[in-house]
């Protein structure tokens, strides 16, 4: 099979049905081409399972870093170079190692963090299996103390993996397992929803069994044979005739899913955090804009407006923080609406550089150039100019580029894709001339320019064809380079920002700002 191609197909499968696409979306693979593949086809925020230190600490930080811009979460195995950590000591040791890189080296949002600190098999017959059990449950602890924000994860199959077929022994250890491990921290696991008995569902005496096996300690010490022979009853229960001489075996009383949930909600956390955040290294992720400190001289942002100039990013920012702390600041209105107002016709459209365009569609229809708003900026660039200016004019703080069509993909349905790059390049020097004047005339209040980035004409979350609901027009290879090279136009155009607009499919805007990125 190949898993890439199978990954995309099913998420994409996925991704239409509303009643699957309402929950979050766990990406689970061995292989990381395979869940980059599904991270290109979801939507809203996803959970990567899963990425650990076995690779190294340089492929590591790669794998997290993807995942931190595609906007998931993402579990993370207690491994490392060495291999699976088993003990109490590894686990935490490879845990608290893998939050100190992904805080310090990246500024990885904490809560996006979720350790699966390896359940293991118990009650095997080998003496160093005894503790897994309850290794995890104090690494989860401990974890939890030292490591602010994070979650937990745990494949509770695998601690009773030694009794398959016994799914009532299996169901039992399960669930005093959760009863000891939630309130140590656990709070996501891989169970049968509505099929997990509630504790006081499980009779005395098999709650004492799987709670001294899963903690490691009896009075005695010989509690694991103790449950050995226990299951085995289970599995072989006594003749008739030895009922009465025969040891209890095993009863669990019904309950409903409904019961099962409120129990498993009444389990609260009894460990607090009580360290402090790890703090990311000088330049680790990136800054929170809206919390960037400091004054800015508008005379001197308005000179470099005035000048033809761009103003830095962190000008831009320490300008609008101050501004928006004492006013409302203003963006301008619709440009496609404004220039409806124009009433322009097919001649408009094409100026003197199209006046020859004679390219002709898959139909065998002359591609007409009229409603190519974007085409403006080359045959009506004083017009451009003075809508741009009418906004500033009417108090607009910033004003948009007329690009929201300026991408491959969109151009591509005017057979102008060719031009995309310096259309975008020329729409942001055309915004810039328009807010220099303005500026220039009121120095007091400088003006800005936001290059346009719409949503293009496709989009990766709905199939245009009825009959095959995986299919999509675009990938997200093709959209994020479309974006890519128009993000390089504004950019070299002058824009002071960019400005990712109409949402109407958000993995389109996630593929945005993954070029943006990229840029």
């Amino acid at each position: 099979i190949d898993g890439q191609s199978a990954m995309g197909k099913f998420m994409r499968l996925c991704v239409t049905e509303p009643n699957v696409a309402k929950l979050p979306f766990m990406i689970d693979s061995s292989k990381w081409p395979v869940i980059e593949e599904g991270l290109k086809c979801v939507q809203g925020k996803s959970i990567v399972n899963s990425i650990s230190l076995k690779v190294g600490e340089e492929e590591f930080l790669r794998q997290a870093k993807l995942v931190m811009r595609f906007g998931a979460a993402v579990v993370i195995m207690a491994f490392d170079e060495q291999g699976q950590a088993a003990t109490f000591e590894d686990k935490v040791r490879i845990c608290q190692r893998s939050y100190k890189l992904l805080r310090e080296k990246l500024n990885f949002p904490p809560e996006d963090i979720i350790f699966d600190c390896n359940v293991l098999t118990i009650a095997t017959g080998l003496p160093e299996h005894n503790g897994y059990g309850i290794d995890f449950i104090n690494a989860v602890a401990e974890i939890k103390r030292t490591c602010p924000c994070v979650s937990f994860s745990g494949g509770l199959s695998n601690l009773s993996f030694s009794f398959r077929g016994l799914n009532s022994v299996r169901d039992a250890m399960h669930s005093v397992f959760l009863y000891h491990c939630i309130p140590k921290g656990l709070n996501m696991s891989i169970v049968n929803p509505g099929g997990l008995p509630r504790y006081e569902d499980i009779d005395e005496n098999t709650r004492k069994l799987c709670e001294e096996v899963i903690l490691n300690k009896s009075a005695d010490g010989n509690h694991v044979e103790r449950f050995l022979e226990f299951a085995e009853r289970v599995k072989n229960p006594p003749a008739p005739a030895d009922l009465a001489l025969a040891a209890p075996t095993l009863s669990i009383k019904k309950s409903t899913p409904e019961q099962q949930t409120a129990f498993l909600k009444s389990l609260k956390c009894e460990v607090t955090c009580s360290a402090e955040h790890v703090v990311p290294e000088p330049g680790a992720g990136l800054p929170d804009v809206c919390r960037l400190e400091g004054c800015i001289e508008t005379e001197k942002v308005s000179q470099k407006i005035i000048a033809g100039g761009t103003p830095t990013p962190s000008e831009v920012l320490k300008y609008f923080n101050n501004q928006l702390k004492e006013r409302i600041c203003f963006l301008d209105g619709g440009m496609g609406t404004r220039i409806q107002a124009e009433k322009l016709e097919e001649a408009d459209y094409r100026g003197d550089r199209f006046k020859d365009f004679n390219a002709i569609d898959a139909n065998g229809v002359p591609v007409s150039l009229k409603g190519n708003n974007d085409l403006l900026i080359f045959s009506k660039p004083d017009l451009v100019k003075d809508i741009h200016k009418e906004y500033f004019a009417a108090g607009s703080d910033i004003c948009e580029t007329n690009t929201f069509n300026g991408t491959g993909i969109s151009q591509a349905e005017y057979k102008m894709q060719e031009v995309v790059y310096e259309m975008n390049k020329v729409g942001a020097e055309l915004a810039k001339k328009a807010a220099a004047e303005v500026t220039k005339a009121e120095p007091h209040k400088p003006r800005f320019v936001a290059g346009a980035v719409g949503p293009t004409s496709r989009t990766l979350s709905v199939s245009p064809s009825v009959e095959d609901p995986s299919f999509r027009n675009v990938t997200w290879d093709e959209l994020v380079e479309s974006y890519v090279e128009q993000i390089g136009g504004l950019v070299d155009g002058g824009v002071d920002l960019l400005m990712i607009e109409t949402i109407f499919d958000t993995q389109n805007a996630k593929a945005a700002i993954f070029a943006v990125d990229e840029y």
